[in-house]
């Protein structure tokens, strides 16, 4: 259901609903990451006896927290160059035709249909 509603949203405001998934995925990864963490560090805690096993969890966690942000980065990264170099293709595409066209509706059928909203 909020998956759902979300998606609406979406289409509301107008994002790409591929948008949305990648969102979706990444969050994703980075809750089950951040759970893996906290669930680890509590056992680790839960199983300490001294002052200095406990920071050693404390520490453990923390250093867990910074190896996700590092992960969830490059994921990010990596989602940002694959989009940007969709945007490139088709600017690419969009030059091409212009190029080529013989005629200002040549050109004119060279730039992306634009879909008027209903209101």
């Amino acid at each position: 259901m909020k998956r759902i509603l979300v998606l609406s949203i979406f289409v509301v405001l107008g994002l790409n609903a591929a948008n949305l998934e990648d969102k979706v995925s990444i969050e994703s990864i980075s809750h089950k990451n951040r759970i893996a963490v906290l669930a680890e560090a509590e056992k680790c805690i839960q199983n300490a006896k001294t002052k200095e096993e406990y920071k050693q969890c404390e520490k453990m966690e923390k250093e867990g927290r910074k190896k996700n942000k590092e992960e969830l980065f490059e994921i990010r990264k990596a989602n940002m160059i694959k989009k940007l170099d969709a945007r490139i293709l088709k600017i690419e595409e969009t030059k091409r035709c212009i190029a080529n066209a013989q005629n200002k509706e040549d050109v004119k059928n060279c730039r992306p249909k634009k879909v008027k909203k209903s209101k």
